[in-house]
């Protein structure tokens, strides 16, 4: 089983980007992965720019060797171009508050104070989504090497029912996203030492569409 972009059959799959529905006959993009329930592969699905965003390599693979129609092709392909030459740009995956204030930011090593804007990073490895940390809004940029398209982003996946952001939160984080980027700090890297331990969130459930 390989990488696929087709029209979804049904409505009940769920993006592993933004963890929103994927419409009856919307476009989708599923990775080959693992199957970690048994032999062979198993495919996790993601809007076409989900996927270009979060799993920028494999997604450019798969577009260029579909043959059929793909709104927004060339977009899509530029999204993805980011991602692997950014490869921490695919980790940023959606705002929130510091519910706490013992997270460190993974760029700039500070905590992260209490009800702070942070983006919560994930990581993912042989098909599995792993938190991998925070950073500050205002140091994404240093962090991934870029913030193209990480506003929209950030929109899709914290704009949710449950979402409390108002539109000042989101004037606040398109500011701070402005920030310039500079070189990562001595000692800048990929642990996740003093990280909130009460507030991750688990690996998305294994899709069954």
């Amino acid at each position: 089983m390989g990488d696929v972009i087709e029209p979804a059959p049904s409505g009940r799959s769920k993006c592993r980007g933004c963890q929103r529905k994927i419409d009856k006959g919307e476009l989708r993009y599923g990775e080959a992965v693992p199957n970690a329930f048994g032999a062979g592969d198993a495919l996790h699905w993601y809007h076409p720019r989900c996927g270009a965003e979060r799993r920028s390599e494999p997604f450019a693979a798969a577009l260029e060797a579909h043959e059929g129609d793909v709104p927004e092709r060339a977009e899509l392909a530029e999204l993805a171009a980011v991602g692997v030459a950014h490869p921490r740009w695919c980790r940023l995956a959606r705002a929130e508050r510091a519910p706490s204030g013992r997270a460190r930011c993974q760029h700039c090593r500070d905590l992260i104070e209490k009800d702070a804007l942070r983006i919560a990073l994930e990581r993912v490895e042989d098909g599995m989504t792993n938190p991998a940390g925070f950073v500050h809004v205002r140091c994404a940029g240093s962090y991934a090497g870029s913030t193209v398209g990480l506003l929209e982003r950030l929109r899709r996946s914290s704009s949710g029912p449950k979402s409390t952001f108002t539109p000042d939160d989101w004037d606040a984080i398109a500011q701070e996203l402005d920030a310039p980027i500079t070189e990562s700090p001595a000692g800048d890297g990929d642990d996740t030492d003093g990280d909130d331990t009460d507030d991750d969130e688990s690996a998305p459930a294994r899709d069954t569409d």
